[in-house]
């Protein structure tokens, strides 16, 4: 319908008194009131009949006598794209269908137009119109004789009604097809990005997939080099040869760090991260970190150390791994970038803002190196960035390490900060939500209620041990600090000759020669007035004097640097219960790994090993020899089932990827065709959890990652064995 149409109305009028049709086409038209007829005249204009209707609006209108007519009209009509906006419908049109009949009719072939129903009388009443009807809108009911000024106002609104519904339906079909076409080009977006992601995830996929080919390939010759230098340290060696095997592990060492960020980075943009929420002891994890970065410290002549904080959890529940990662790499880049001072691990447990009842877990570690440039710091957690390019010319690394670490803090519920000042240091601070039970809470009564009266005199103690000693020892009844300068005579001299009375003595040693240790030991007994040993000394672990040695100088024991808490605790104990004659050993408790070995030698277990590589192969069995446990090796999967066949073993090594049956098809039939519950272990240089897990699943109980060592292989013994 053009606007043309739109803007003159068309209206039926279907009545069979013609009449009717004359008077109400006359009043619609405007005819002057002295042409429309006297009954009309009288209704509508009473006796102005000079009065003309200029102001009316024009109208098209035709006319229909019976109901079938009007049907007709109304369907040629529509043809025409000409509907009518109104009819004016009598409902007595004999012969044939009556107005209500014909009304249904017309409502299907034009719904919107507008009907008002004209009768004098009717065999309908309203209740049965709207019975035939139902509730239409667009539909009046109008008794004869009518009232002319209402057929005027009632074609007015009628038809302005009309022509609004008939443009809100073009707006809504315009905005409909406007929202099928934006619809259509969504769609044509949507598969467009769809096929880019599409993309986009396989490229990630083969890059990752690349990088952990890449990545196996590399870590089984790199086990070979690390594993041959760990054995060749267990030999002897003169001082140069032992710096040059050591300097091999720590070189292979730094490639697998480089590795495995390069292998954690994929991962974190392909979102395969997988975190464990696993019960471990927090103290360990943290003090084992900084011990590893121990060697690095001290050698570069600066100190180190980590302080557990009063009322942190011994155990919580996190992904210890994952943790451990991110505390070493900021460890490392600590120590890396500090050339003079410290560098400390302080572990706290906070109050969360906003929420006194949860709590959070707070590890920061400080240094006292060469910072970073304020403008540096907004880029620091982007990949592959470092605080300038001489930066990475004079220390090296991936600049990976701190994204990476960032990454993993905020998948863990937590978040990586810094604060800097370039010359005097860097401290970064990682927050994260602290999950404990309260059953896994350590009670240090036990230990407070030991040291209660104890009386500890701590001399020369370096700035960063004696904020250490400061916090562990609180328990202790008095704890005092005394500095002794062995280079100055006056100092000595003037030394106070007698002191209060204490339970322990201990000497933070410095580095030296025997001698020089021995004659501080001489001098702090003549100007103190100490007739008796010193219990401890601190050591650190690059002290060229030993144990023993220092037991020949007058100490009943050592503990190393840095300090851990337990292990000083454990000794302070020790030392109270001592009876002062027998001697009591390093660190005044047996280490971790001296009561495994023994619990795995005495097992004097049978060994499979069913390895490809020859020089993994020698390691794996050079190391489980050493444990006192009978090895026989075997190069395929295949080999390793026909010598299940023949005898029975209490272990299994199997590498995964060996020719003839890998490790996997290999595992798979000594489960279903042997029978064998024999603990299988995985060794693999896979380093993607899904592969992990395909061990596990093939029915292997536990694997190992190459590059392994001594320690890793104990471990896992430990765990299937214990």
């Amino acid at each position: 319908m053009t606007s043309n149409q739109q803007d003159t109305p068309r209206i039926l009028i279907a009545d069979d008194n013609s009449a009717i049709h004359e008077d109400i086409r006359s009043l619609l038209k405007g005819v002057p009131e002295s042409k429309v007829s006297s009954s009309l005249e009288r209704q509508l204009f009473g006796d102005d009949l000079t009065q003309t209707t200029h102001s009316q609006p024009t109208y098209q209108i035709d006319d229909a006598y019976q109901g079938e007519e009007a049907i007709q009209q109304v369907v040629n009509a529509q043809k025409e794209g000409n509907p009518y906006a109104m009819i004016f419908m009598d409902v007595r049109m004999p012969p044939g269908m009556d107005g209500i009949q014909t009304i249904k009719e017309i409502w299907k072939q034009n719904p919107e137009v507008e009907v008002v129903i004209c009768t004098a009388f009717s065999d309908y009443n309203w209740e049965d119109i709207q019975r035939e009807l139902g509730d239409a809108d667009n539909l009046l009911f109008l008794k004869k004789p009518f009232d002319l000024t209402e057929i005027k106002q009632m074609a007015l609104t009628l038809t302005k009604k009309w022509k609004l519904a008939v443009s809100n339906k073009e707006h809504t079909a315009n905005l409909e097809s406007l929202v099928l076409q934006r619809t259509r080009e969504l769609r044509k977006v949507v598969k467009r990005l769809e096929f880019l992601k599409a993309k986009a995830e396989a490229s990630t996929e083969a890059k990752a997939r690349f990088l952990s080919t890449m990545s196996h390939e590399i870590r089984t010759p790199l086990n070979g080099i690390m594993g041959m230098a760990e054995l060749l340290l267990e030999t002897t060696l003169d001082s140069s040869q032992q710096d040059m095997a050591k300097t091999i592990i720590n070189s292979s060492e730094s490639l697998i760090g480089i590795i495995n960020d390069v292998l954690d980075y994929s991962k974190i943009e392909a979102g395969k991260i997988e975190l464990e929420d696993l019960r471990f002891n927090l103290f360990k994890s943290v003090e084992d970190a900084v011990e590893l970065l121990a060697f690095s410290a001290q050698n570069k002549g600066i100190g180190i150390a980590s302080l557990i904080k009063e009322g942190v959890p011994e155990f919580i529940k996190a992904d210890p791994e994952r943790l451990r990662q991110i505390i070493l790499n900021l460890l490392s880049n600590a120590v890396k970038f500090t050339e003079h001072g410290e560098v400390t691990v302080i572990v706290r447990c906070e109050t969360v803002e906003f929420d006194e009842q949860k709590k959070s877990l707070s590890i920061t570690v400080e240094d006292t190196g060469i910072g970073i440039n304020e403008s540096y710091l907004k880029t620091l957690f982007t990949p592959f960035s470092q605080s300038e390019a001489s930066t990475s010319r004079r220390y090296g690394g991936t600049g990976l390490g701190l994204s990476i670490s960032k990454e993993l803090a905020v998948l863990m519920g937590g978040d990586l900060g810094v604060t800097s000042s370039e010359g005097r240091g860097t401290s970064f601070t990682l927050q994260l939500p602290l999950k404990v039970e309260n059953t896994e809470l350590v009670n240090d009564s036990d230990i407070k209620e030991k040291l209660a009266n104890a009386c500890v005199l701590v001399v020369n103690s370096s700035p960063i041990n004696r904020l250490v000693l400061e916090e562990y020892l609180q328990p202790c009844k008095k704890i005092d600090f005394y500095h002794f300068d062995l280079n100055n005579e006056d100092a000595i001299a003037n030394t106070k000759p007698s002191l209060p009375h204490y339970d322990i003595l201990m000497i933070d040693n410095d580095r030296g020669r025997q001698s020089a240790l021995n004659l501080k030991v001489e001098l702090l007994k003549q100007r103190l007035g100490i007739s008796s040993q010193f219990d401890v000394a601190l050591v650190s672990i690059l002290e060229s004097v030993h144990h023993d040695e220092f037991v020949s100088l007058g100490y009943v024991t050592t503990i190393k640097t840095p300090v851990k808490r337990r292990r000083l605790h454990n000794a302070l104990i020790s030392l109270l219960d001592y009876d002062g004659e027998t001697q009591l050993p390093q660190d005044a408790v047996v280490t971790e790994e001296d009561n495994a070995v023994s619990f795995l030698a005495g097992k004097k277990l049978n060994v499979l090993v069913a390895e490809d590589n020859l020089v993994n192969q020698k390691i794996l069995s050079a190391i489980l020899s050493k444990l006192d446990m009978n090895v026989v090796c075997v190069e395929d999967g295949r080999e390793a089932v026909d010598m299940l066949g023949q005898r029975s073993f209490d272990v299994v090594f199997m590498d995964c990827h060996m020719p003839n049956m890998d490790g996997f098809e290999a595992t798979r039939y000594i489960r279903s065709e042997l029978k064998e519950d024999v603990p299988i272990i995985a060794i693999t240089a896979d380093a993607f959890n899904e592969n992990r897990q395909r061990c596990l699943d093939s029915g292997m109980n536990a694997f190992i990652s190459k590059p392994f060592k001594r320690e890793h292989v104990i471990n896992i013994l430990l765990q299937l064995f214990e």
